[in-house]
C-alpha cells in the first residue's frame, strides 16, 4: 500500500499468525512500504513502527499500553478486573459475568450485590408480601367467616340451605344463619297513615265496631233544598224545606211512605157540624194559605191543597159537601189527595180505654197510679176559677205576670209586672184608701204648697244645660247656645270668633298687650281701604324694611297682595335707601319680575302632593305649585296664627278646603259670600287662612 506522509508516522500492520516483512522506499515526500508475512514463527507478533521520528523499524508483541484506553464515546482498549465482569478460565479470550449460583425457574426472593448481580434467592414466605389496604393491593389474612385451601382459594365459612324467607337470623359478619316466615308478632303497630292501599274484608272489622261518632256527617242521610249525588245505595236525603224523606236505590231517590213533609197538617175538623158538611173548626198558617176558613166547609180538592190534611176533632157522619160522606170520630185524618178529600180511618186502630186502666206514673204532688185517680186528686187539690184562697206564698214565676181583664171583655188588660230584681225587695201598700200614684202622674195639685222639693229630687239635666219655661207649666232642659255659655260650674264665657267690630265700644282702647305675638321681624300696618283697622302681618327684612320694590306708586303692592295704609316706607332696592314715603288706597298688583323676585325671596315652598299640608312652622309666608287638582291640610296650626298662601297654576286644577284639620267640615271663608275662591288663571292666587278657637278661616286677599 502507499500513503502520502504528514511528518513522523508509526505505521503497525501485525498478524497473528506470523512476523511481518515490511520494505519502505521513499521518493521525494512519497514513500512506499511494501510489507510480507513471515510464517516461520508461531508466536503472536506485530510489527511496530518506529518508536520516533526516524527511528528503527521493528517488531514485537502488542501490550496493553499500545492500546488506546476507550471512552464513552471512542473505542479503544478496556481492563477486566472483576467488576461484575472475568475473564472465562475456559476461554481466556471470553468474557463473562463474574457471577455463580444455582439457576431456578421459579419466582423467588433474591437477594443482589451492589453491581446488581443476583446473590441468592429463596421462596416467598408470608412476612414477605406488603398488608393490603383499601388503595393498594397487597397480602390479606382469612378473617372469620372466610376460609382458604391449599390452593390459595377464598371462600365464605358459612353455609345454609338456599331458598326465600320473610324473616331471618343472621351472625356478627352479616352472614345470614337461617330463615322463617313472619307471624302476627313480628309486625309492628302502624299508623293509620301508612295503609294507603287495598281494602278490609268484612271479617276484619268487628260486630258493633262503627258507633254513631265514626261515622262521618251526612255519609247516612244528605240535606238540602235539592236532591244530591248518592254516595252509596241505601244512603237517605232529607228536604228540611218540605220535610221529605227519600232513599236512593241505586237510580233514584225513593220517597218512604208518607212523611211529615209530604203531608202538611192544616188544622182540625168538626164532623158534627154544618148540618152533616162538617166545618173547619181551626187552621194552621199553612192551612190558611191554602184557602181553608174557621168555620167553613172544607173547599173542593184542588192540586194547590194536595197533600194537606185535618184531624177530626169532633165525632160526627158526613152526607154531603166536599168532606168524605162516612162516619168521622177522632182522630181519623181527611186528606186531599188533590182530586178529592180522603179519609185515614185512624179512630179504628185505637182500642176503648177506660181511665181507670191507663196508668200514671206519679209526678210531682200527685201520687195516683191511673189517670181516673190522677184526675180526682188534681181536681180536689186544684185552686178554683172563682175566688181562691191562697194560704201560703204566691211565686209567679220568671215568664209569668198578672193580667187583670177589667169590668168589660175586650182586647184591653191592665198587666201588673217587675223590673228583673238584683236582690229581694219588699213593696209595702199604705194602711189608707185610694189611688196608687204612678210614675209620670203626679200633677201640681198632688204636691202641697209647703212642700220644698230638693234638688237631688229633680231628674238630672245635661251638662251645662237649664231650665227654661216654654210659655206653659212646663219646664224645658236646654243647652246654652249663641255667644255666650255656661259650664256646669257655672263659668260663662264668650265663645271664640263670634265678637265683631260693632261688639266693641267705640271708646274701647285695646292695648297691644292683647294682641298676638308679632314676629321680631314683622310689623302691623293698617289698610286705607275698605275694611280699615284690620291689622295685618308684613314680613320684614333683617333692618326693619319691608319688602316693598321702589315702583310707580299705583302699582305697589306688599308681598301678601294687601293694601298698605299710609306712612309706609318703600324700600328703594336700587340705592339701598329708605325713599320717600309712598301711600297706598287700593289694592295693586305686582306684575314687574323683579318685584315678584323680591317677594318670593324668603318664603318657604311646599311640597306639592294630593294633601300637601300647611304648617306655620315653616314660616307666616308660604307657596306652592300645584301639580294637579288638591285637598289640602291643616298642621300644628294653633289658634290666633295666620298664614298667607301663594297658590300657583290655578289655571288647569282646584283646591278643596274640606279637610277636617281645618275645623268642622273645613275653612269658613269670609270673602266670595262664603264660597271657597276661585284660583287666579295666571300667576299667583293669594290666600290667607288665620285660626279663632278650632276652626280656620280663610280670605282670598288678591293676585300676583
Amino acid at each position: 500500500m502507499s500513503f502520502k506522509a504528514a511528518g513522523s508516522v508509526n505505521t503497525v500492520i501485525g498478524s497473528t499468525a506470523g512476523a511481518v516483512n515490511i520494505t519502505v522506499t521513499t521518493s521525494g515526500d512519497e514513500v512506499t512500504i511494501a510489507a510480507t508475512l513471515d510464517n516461520t514463527t508461531g508466536a503472536a507478533e506485530f510489527l511496530a513502527g518506529p518508536t520516533s521520528a526516524a527511528g528503527a523499524v521493528g517488531y514485537r508483541q502488542i501490550i496493553g499500553s499500545d492500546l488506546p484506553a476507550a471512552t464513552t464515546t471512542t473505542k479503544g482498549a478496556v481492563v477486566v478486573n472483576g467488576e461484575g465482569l472475568r475473564m472465562d478460565s475456559d476461554t481466556a479470550d471470553t468474557i463473562e459475568i463474574d457471577n455463580d449460583i444455582v439457576a431456578s425457574g421459579t419466582h423467588h426472593v433474591v437477594t443482589y450485590t451492589d453491581k446488581g448481580l443476583v446473590a441468592a434467592g429463596r421462596l416467598l414466605v408470608a412476612g414477605d408480601l406488603p398488608a393490603a389496604t383499601v388503595s393498594a393491593k397487597g397480602g390479606i389474612i382469612v378473617g372469620t367467616g372466610l376460609t382458604v385451601d391449599g390452593t390459595g382459594l377464598v371462600n365464605h365459612g358459612n353455609n345454609v340451605i338456599s331458598g326465600t324467607a320473610a324473616k331471618v337470623t343472621f351472625d356478627s359478619e352479616g352472614h345470614i344463619t337461617g330463615g322463617l316466615n313472619l307471624d302476627a308478632a313480628d309486625i309492628p303497630d302502624l299508623v293509620a297513615s301508612k295503609i294507603t292501599t287495598g281494602t278490609f274484608a268484612a271479617d276484619r272489622i268487628g260486630n258493633n265496631a262503627i258507633t254513631g261518632e265514626k261515622i262521618a256527617d251526612y255519609a247516612v242521610s244528605k240535606f238540602g233544598e235539592t236532591q244530591p249525588s248518592a254516595d252509596h245505595i241505601g244512603q237517605f236525603f232529607f228536604n228540611p224545606l218540605s220535610r221529605d224523606l227519600f232513599l236512593w236505590d241505586g237510580n233514584v231517590f225513593q220517597p218512604i211512605g208518607i212523611s211529615i213533609g209530604e203531608i202538611v197538617f192544616s188544622g182540625t175538623f168538626d164532623a158534627s157540624a154544618g148540618g152533616g158538611t162538617g166545618l173547619v173548626a181551626s187552621v194552621t198558617a199553612e192551612g190558611t194559605a191554602v184557602g181553608l176558613v174557621t168555620g167553613q166547609p172544607l173547599p173542593a180538592a184542588a192540586a194547590s191543597n194536595s197533600r194537606y190534611y185535618l184531624v177530626v176533632s169532633e165525632a160526627g157522619t158526613i152526607t154531603s159537601g166536599n168532606a168524605p160522606n162516612v162516619a168521622l170520630s177522632p182522630p181519623d185524618i181527611v186528606l186531599s189527595n188533590g182530586a178529592t178529600w180522603t179519609e185515614i180511618d185512624v179512630s179504628q186502630t185505637v182500642t176503648a180505654q177506660v181511665a181507670s186502666n191507663v196508668s200514671f206514673t206519679p209526678a210531682g204532688d200527685i201520687s195516683a197510679t191511673n189517670v181516673q185517680s190522677a184526675l180526682e186528686e188534681l181536681d180536689n187539690e186544684k185552686v178554683g176559677a172563682a175566688s181562691p184562697t191562697f194560704t201560703g206564698n204566691v211565686t209567679i214565676d220568671t215568664a209569668g205576670t198578672l193580667v187583670f181583664e177589667g169590668a168589660s171583655p175586650n182586647d184591653y188588660e191592665t198587666t201588673l209586672t217587675v223590673a228583673d230584681p238584683t236582690a229581694d225587695r219588699t213593696i209595702t201598700f199604705p194602711d189608707a184608701t185610694g189611688s196608687v200614684v204612678l210614675s209620670g202622674a203626679i200633677v201640681n195639685a198632688d204636691i202641697n204648697a209647703s212642700a220644698a222639693i230638693a234638688f237631688s229630687k229633680l231628674a238630672t239635666l245635661t251638662s251645662a244645660n237649664i231650665l227654661v219655661g216654654n210659655g206653659s207649666n212646663v219646664a224645658t232642659s236646654v243647652a246654652v247656645t249663641g255667644d255666650v255659655t255656661i259650664s256646669n260650674a257655672g263659668v260663662t264665657a264668650i265663645a271664640s270668633g263670634v265678637i265683631v267690630d260693632a261688639d266693641v265700644n267705640a271708646s274701647a282702647a285695646v292695648a297691644f298687650s292683647k294682641l298676638a305675638n308679632v314676629s321680631a321681624t314683622d310689623r302691623l300696618l293698617g289698610r286705607s281701604s275698605a275694611g280699615a283697622g284690620v291689622i295685618e302681618e308684613i314680613a320684614c327684612t333683617a333692618a326693619g324694611r319691608a319688602l316693598i320694590d321702589d315702583v310707580d306708586a299705583a302699582a305697589q303692592r306688599t308681598t301678601l297682595g294687601l293694601a298698605i295704609g299710609t306712612n309706609v316706607q318703600a324700600y328703594d332696592a336700587d340705592t339701598a335707601k329708605l325713599d320717600v314715603v309712598q301711600t297706598f288706597t287700593a289694592i295693586q298688583t305686582l306684575t314687574d319680575p323683579a318685584i315678584i323676585g323680591t317677594i318670593l325671596e324668603d318664603v318657604f315652598t311646599i311640597t306639592d302632593g294630593a294633601a300637601f299640608e300647611i304648617d306655620p312652622g315653616n314660616g307666616s309666608v308660604q307657596l306652592i305649585t300645584l301639580g294637579a287638582s288638591r285637598t289640602p291640610k291643616a298642621t300644628n296650626m294653633v289658634a290666633g296664627e295666620s298664614i298667607t298662601l301663594m297658590v300657583d297654576d290655578g289655571s288647569a286644577y282646584t283646591l278643596t278646603w274640606s279637610d277636617a284639620t281645618f275645623g268642622g267640615s273645613g275653612v269658613v271663608w269670609k270673602t266670595n259670600a262664603g264660597v271657597a275662591p276661585t284660583l287666579n288663571t295666571t300667576g299667583y292666587t293669594v290666600i290667607v287662612l288665620w285660626k279663632v278657637s278650632t276652626q280656620v278661616y280663610g280670605a282670598r286677599v288678591g293676585d300676583a
